[in-house]
């Protein structure tokens, strides 16, 4: 056997090197886009963003309105400027302001305190 036949790669044996190079690409691809490049910001702070939403409504309900606010407010400020993709989250991001608002108008239109 001459040395260039014992090292002559078969053209299956390149199919199977080739379809396993493309296989772990994609798995290392997936990989790095679910652990690192990944924005994992909303599933990180659903559950104080759910919390902040409930409990600043239930205080509202039971007339606690300043505390209330103060969740919303705190719900308001944790998001920030981000653009929200969970629906879930991006609703009661907009309940939480919109209560604050009619909250906040009722008061100055009332000239009332809100303790």
């Amino acid at each position: 056997m001459s040395k260039s036949k014992a090292t002559e790669i078969t053209s299956e044996a390149k199919i199977i090197i080739a379809l396993v190079s493309v296989v772990t690409l994609v798995i290392v691809t997936l990989l790095l886009y679910m652990f690192v490049l990944r924005d994992t910001w909303e599933t990180d702070n659903y559950g104080k963003i759910h919390d902040f939403y409930y409990e600043g409504a239930n205080l509202i309900d039971t007339g606690d309105f300043t505390l209330g606010l103060e969740k919303y407010q705190e719900l308001i400020e944790l998001v920030g400027n981000r653009n929200l993709k969970n629906k879930t989250l991006s609703e009661y991001l907009h309940k939480s302001q919109d209560e604050y608002d009619v909250v906040v108008s009722k008061r100055d239109k009332l000239y009332i305190p809100l303790s």
